[in-house]
């Protein structure tokens, strides 16, 4: 069976940037940071759900044809929203994402304010739909959110949609559920005509690195939209700037009515991670295909995607700098910037005493030791794949058949050399040598290296089937590299280990 077992851990983020889930999970089983204790008794969840509900359905037969009616119906209404179209009508409804919006914001906000003074918004009981996995205490005790005006907002989201499609909508209402992460916030928005949109909320005070991350995944998502097959939001409109009656940076985009793959069936409280086993084979093969199709799109250098005077070129990385024309380039100025998130006492105390020593002088190193190194590796020319750098199962919409329906959290994304394409986050692994001599081989390692082998299979058969040169499979095979860009993302998540033991391997090829 394909994918038997294969958990979906998390890598420590600084930051959370998720859309629907504010948490991801870390399953990896390291010596610095030991695996949790399993269910002692070995029950899965899943099965004993699935049986209690086999034998609800022998003593309750007519209640369940109701329900499944009742969810088929559900679905069939959704599913016209989504963003589930051919490759032919998503090329031919994508629009142009404007810096901004076509109408001046200032005009907006003089007619929002308007709107205010005189009552306009008038009050309606939104259509009822399954529950999100979202927050559903009171949105006023989040401190940070505690200057957005949401009247503003919703006044703003009927002006665009006016704007947009010549509709007479006057009223809208946020939902109660919301999510938070580390830098966003979401909330649903209903409109009075049934349509769904979602607002998306930087949480703290704009920096030019967050407007530039905005702007980023604004462009990024209008490219991938119109050049490729991969599904996600369409943006209405946005606010790069938090100088607005909103009190907030923020997006509008489109709403899709499904939910994470991480919170799906239960989410990790059932779960623990694991993709169920009837869906596995469909879901990492869609995954593969995504894959192939992101690293379809190209560009001559390497660094973030903007949009300007209607082009999509590649410009500077918020934090980093570029463009650059090289992977050697780009690796001597992540060397550069590169800090390691905790301090030595930290790392004291999360490392073993006779390891202590050799931890903190290769993690000090590490970065210089990339940079000295970079123009002697035999990197990769370009043109140079764009790479989504967060692709975890809680960035991954799908439906109950674990149909994926669209890829989130774009922030991150950018133009990459060819030795930072990774696995799916969902099947990444620590690199062994990272741990030393305290690394041990588990069944769960055995079980993501041949999850890895057939995910790799997976993707040569999708670019023999499209004619694909092949180098996304080559970057996954080539495990020396592998453990260099998983190492790189470790490295500023604040993963302790031995990170000089990585660039030891790559010593034999060095030119």
């Amino acid at each position: 069976m394909l994918f038997r077992g294969a958990p979906l851990p998390r890598l420590c983020h600084l930051a959370a940037r998720n859309y629907h889930c504010a948490h991801e999970y870390d399953r990896r089983p390291t010596p610095f940071r030991p695996l949790a204790a399993p269910n002692p008794h070995g029950i899965d969840l899943a099965v004993a759900f699935l049986f209690v509900g086999y034998i609800h359905r022998l003593l309750h037969p007519r209640r369940h044809e109701l329900i499944t009616t009742n969810r088929s119906a559900d679905v069939l209404v959704t599913r016209e929203n989504i963003l589930l179209s051919s490759a032919s009508s998503r090329r031919t409804q994508a629009t142009e994402i404007q810096p901004r919006s076509s109408t001046p914001f200032w005009a907006i906000r003089d007619q929002i304010a308007g709107a205010i003074k005189s009552n306009m918004a008038t009050q309606y009981t939104p259509k009822t739909d399954t529950p999100l996995n979202w927050k559903t205490t009171s949105i006023d005790a989040e401190p940070a959110l505690g200057l957005v005006n949401w009247d503003a907002l919703k006044q703003y989201a009927i002006s665009v949609k006016r704007r947009d499609d010549g509709s007479q909508t006057s009223a809208c209402e946020l939902s109660s559920e919301y999510n938070t992460g580390g830098l966003h916030a979401v909330r649903r928005i209903d409109f009075d005509d049934g349509c769904r949109w979602v607002a998306r909320l930087q949480l703290h005070r704009q920096t030019l690195e967050s407007r530039q991350r905005l702007l980023h995944e604004v462009h990024t998502m209008g490219l991938v939209r119109e050049r490729s097959r991969i599904p996600v939001p369409k943006i209405f409109a946005y606010e790069a700037h938090d100088d607005n009656p909103v009190g907030a940076a923020f997006m509008l985009m489109e709403f899709v009515s499904g939910d994470t793959a991480m919170d799906s069936f239960g989410g990790w409280d059932v779960h623990k991670g694991e993709v169920p086993s009837r869906f596995r084979e469909k879901y990492f093969t869609a995954l593969a295909e995504l894959q192939v199709e992101m690293a379809s799109l190209r560009f001559p250098r390497i660094g973030s995607i903007q949009r300007i005077n209607g082009n999509y070129e590649v410009g500077p990385i918020p934090g980093l700098g570029g463009p650059f024309d090289s992977a050697a380039d780009y690796f001597e100025a992540w060397a550069k910037k590169a800090k390691f998130p905790y301090d030595e006492d930290i790392i004291r105390q999360r490392t073993p005493k006779k390891l202590a020593k050799d931890v903190l002088s290769s993690i000090r190193a590490f970065p210089s030791q990339l940079g000295q190194l970079a123009r002697h590796l035999p990197l990769q020319s370009g043109p140079f794949p764009l790479i989504h750098t967060d692709l975890y199962g809680s960035n991954i919409i799908i439906d109950s058949d674990f149909t994926i329906l669209s890829i989130i959290d774009w922030e991150n994304a950018l133009v990459s050399p060819w030795e930072f394409v990774e696995f799916m986050k969902d099947l990444s692994m620590v690199p062994p040598v990272m741990d030393g001599p305290l690394y041990r081989e588990t069944v769960e390692t055995r079980l993501r290296r041949d999850d890895q082998r057939k995910y790799i299979a997976l993707v040569e058969k999708t670019e023999r089937v499209q004619h694909r040169d092949g180098k996304l499979s080559a970057a996954l095979r080539n495990n020396a590299m592998q453990n260099l860009a998983q190492a790189a993302w470790l490295y500023l998540d604040g993963r302790i280990g031995l990170y000089a033991k990585v660039l030891e391997e790559l010593k034999p090829t060095l030119n």
